[in-house]
């Protein structure tokens, strides 16, 4: 039997406040809870983002979604990334650099997969935090490989390399960004706007280093996840209904599952990877 995932910190203070509000209507002006506190979460990604919906919700009947992104099978076998056109990013690894296309976990799930509520919340707004996410590049590698942020949010883009890069986020129109960031640039800042009617997170590539790839998963509310090392995710307490669940991994694509949360219910999906990758670029 499989423990459900642990929730983040930032999932505990909204939980704690909700009780402590004695599970009252949630308006857009109270549903701010603490989360001002809780501003270095933007580091990490598993679903980090801030609940204030625009829009009342009520949470007195809420229920969880949570769940795995499993991967089936033995996974493809992916070329190791060559990096010997450049001596500084080929000096900063030992041997060969994992191609981070598909990442699979000890526990046979899936890292770096991005998991969100892609329809079920059309009544409700959100505003983005404050805070941004951070997209780095270190040892000619980006970090984090796959991030999520709220449509509005910003993006702060640094480099810690003695190298020069060119970040290239591969936008819609009015967003696909061309940034120079040579060796001590200062950080910059970006937003996007809205978030994509397709789903797939937006790509972002390096036109110095052509190994170099992450995508940015844009979102019009808090509802989403990226895997990390045990490939679990879960989602903020959500009121009863019928919700689409997506799951989109670099290789695989996007996948989509339709669920009835019931009121006060814990309800476990799991997705299931495997076989030939196909669509994860499409």
């Amino acid at each position: 039997m499989r423990i459900p995932a642990r929730s983040s910190p930032l999932q505990r203070k909204v939980e704690q406040a909700l009780r402590r509000r004695g599970a009252a209507v949630i308006a857009g002006f109270g549903l701010t809870f603490a989360l001002a506190a809780c501003r270095h979460q933007h580091r990490r990604q598993e679903n980090r983002s801030e609940l204030r919906p625009a829009a009342p919700m009520d949470l007195r009947l809420a229920g969880r979604i949570y769940g795995s992104v499993d991967f089936d099978g033995a996974p493809p076998a992916l070329p190791a990334l060559k990096m010997s056109a450049d001596p500084f990013c080929a000096s900063h690894h030992q041997g060969a650099v994992a191609n981070p296309e598909l990442e699979i976990n000890a526990n046979h799930t899936v890292r770096d997969a991005f998991v969100y509520v892609a329809h079920g919340l059309g009544g409700y707004r959100f505003r983005p935090p404050a805070w941004a996410v951070e997209l780095k590049q270190t040892g000619c590698m980006f970090q984090p490989h796959v991030l999520g942020a709220m449509a509005g949010q910003k993006i702060q883009i640094s480099s810690d390399d003695a190298t020069p890069h060119n970040v290239h986020f591969l936008g819609p129109p009015g967003a696909d960004w061309n940034l120079a960031l040579p060796p001590s640039a200062p950080p910059q800042r970006r937003r996007f706007p809205s978030s994509s009617a397709s789903g797939k997170p937006i790509e972002v590539v390096c036109n110095v280093h052509p190994w170099m790839r992450a995508w940015i998963g844009i979102r019009p509310n808090p509802y989403f996840s990226v895997t990390g090392g045990n490939g679990r995710y879960r989602f903020p307490p959500l009121p009863p209904g019928n919700y689409t669940i997506a799951v989109w991994q670099e290789l695989y694509g996007l996948r989509q599952r339709q669920v009835k949360l019931l009121p006060h219910s814990h309800l476990r999906l799991d997705f299931h990877l495997g076989g030939r990758p196909g669509g994860g670029n499409g």
